[in-house]
């Protein structure tokens, strides 16, 4: 599922606040991302994201032992697996990130979530009238947004960044080092000082390095806030700062991150359950791409019409002079001559309908059945199509996928519309793109 909206020129991130619904409308403006808190509705036509709560996901840094990032994606999802408390199958995950690791290998921040609790977030959202497009991941979103507000203290090598969201109901807490997030955790609001303490011990052990706090949200800079940062002074030597406008830090994040490619993006809403605004742009898209094709058998079966029109214009001035010449040699009409001429213009005619199948044959409307499932498909799965050649008989096509598993999918199109498919793939260049060729014949048809 698209964690950015491309093409899409407004979002609006939502955080829901105990009774109370914060809303920021972000806008794409030349090259960049303005965004603001505004009061009242959502824009009507205005996609809105919202995020899964540190208390509903888990974040795990997974590392796989290969340095080709290609390679490590195969066995993220395997390393995983066995960090979860419950079945990956059960859950929606995504790996973020990969880069090289210290001591060799790849790592990446995997994000995960139960498609249970994802639903039944989906369910208290729409309740309020919320159905959002994105699903965004709640510390993600403090940490990237927080880099974006408050930059990070380049002198701080040794220690680490916390960003904290004080909420009404809620707290949540991302951490990392220098610009690379290391992980993310909910915390309880009655006991939220002694779990901040014994999460940040387990990145950086008291005394060793200075702690960087970030401090968003509704609660943000109350005494009791105060009071809790307070407690881990004596611990950590300390730098705090509250973002401007901590109230809508959430909900400013996750319009920006909608609207913007960056690090760390995120969507955990299934394909299974996906928002009708993303179906719509993905049939426009088909739709213009169809009309590509349209529009090029339009002018191929317009070029091949003007063609027959020429040669037969041709062979009728032909048929006339040789007509004319042989009335006037003989002195009386020749029908035997008039009539062969009429029936050899008649085969030709014929033969140049048949040579002009192979132009019409792909735009018949049975080869359009084979043509649309595939074209969306690609799109749906993020593939690109370089060529795509489609006959009654035969069909080939190349193009680039984001994973290894993705051509297949065309190949089981292919199936089921009577051809006989064969992949043949190639390993992914610097892109990280999987290049890939299918090639088939319809059954019953020889090799």
């Amino acid at each position: 599922m698209p964690a950015c909206l491309r093409g899409v020129h407004a979002a609006c991130g939502v955080d829901v606040q105990g009774d109370r619904t914060v809303l920021a409308l972000a806008h794409r403006v030349r090259n960049r991302v303005v965004v603001q808190v505004v009061s009242g509705k959502a824009p009507s036509g205005v996609p809105l994201v919202a995020a899964m709560y540190a208390s509903e996901s888990i974040v795990r840094l997974v590392k796989a032992p290969y340095a080709s990032v290609r390679k490590a994606r195969r066995v993220f999802a395997t390393l995983l697996d066995v960090q979860l408390p419950f079945p990956l199958e059960d859950c929606e995950a995504v790996f973020m990130e990969p880069v090289p690791a210290v001591g060799g290998g790849v790592e990446a921040l995997a994000v995960a979530a139960r498609r249970v609790d994802i639903q039944r977030r989906l369910d208290a959202l729409q309740a309020q009238g919320i159905d959002p497009v994105i699903l965004d991941h709640e510390p993600s979103a403090l940490w990237t947004r927080a880099l974006e507000e408050v930059p990070a203290d380049p002198s701080n090598q040794e220690g680490i960044r916390v960003v904290i969201y004080a909420g009404v109901d809620r707290w949540a807490m991302a951490v990392g080092r220098g610009p690379r997030m290391l992980g993310g955790h909910a915390l309880g609001v009655a006991d939220a000082a002694e779990t901040i303490q014994r999460l940040v011990t387990s990145y950086l052990a008291p005394g060793t390095g200075r702690v960087e706090w970030v401090m968003t949200g509704p609660q943000a800079g109350t005494p009791a806030v105060k009071a809790v940062l307070a407690s881990c002074r004596d611990r950590w030597p300390s730098v705090e700062q509250e973002v401007p406008d901590a109230g809508g830090f959430l909900a400013r994040a996750l319009a920006v991150r909608s609207l913007s490619s960056g690090p760390l993006r995120c969507n955990l809403r299934p394909a299974t359950l996906e928002h009708a605004f993303v179906q719509q742009r993905r049939k426009r898209r088909l739709l213009k791409t169809l009309v590509m094709f349209l529009l090029a058998g339009v002018v191929l079966l317009g070029t091949a019409e003007w063609i027959r029109f020429q040669v037969e214009a041709r062979l009728a001035e032909f048929d006339s002079r040789v007509v004319r010449q042989v009335d006037r040699i003989a002195g009386y009409p020749v029908t035997l001559r008039g009539d062969d001429a009429v029936q050899e213009a008649r085969k030709s005619h014929e033969l140049r309908l048949r040579k002009m199948e192979v132009f019409s044959r792909p735009f018949r409307p049975s080869l359009m059945n084979t043509v649309m499932p595939l074209v969306e498909a690609a799109s749906s799965a993020g593939m690109t199509l370089e060529s795509l050649q489609v006959n009654r008989d035969r069909v080939n096509l190349a193009g680039h996928a984001p994973d290894w598993p993705s051509p297949q999918k065309l190949a089981r199109i292919l199936e089921q519309a009577g051809y006989v498919p064969t992949v043949d793939r190639r390993d992914a260049g610097t892109d990280e793109q999987v290049p890939f060729i299918i090639e088939g014949r319809r059954r019953g048809v020889t090799p």
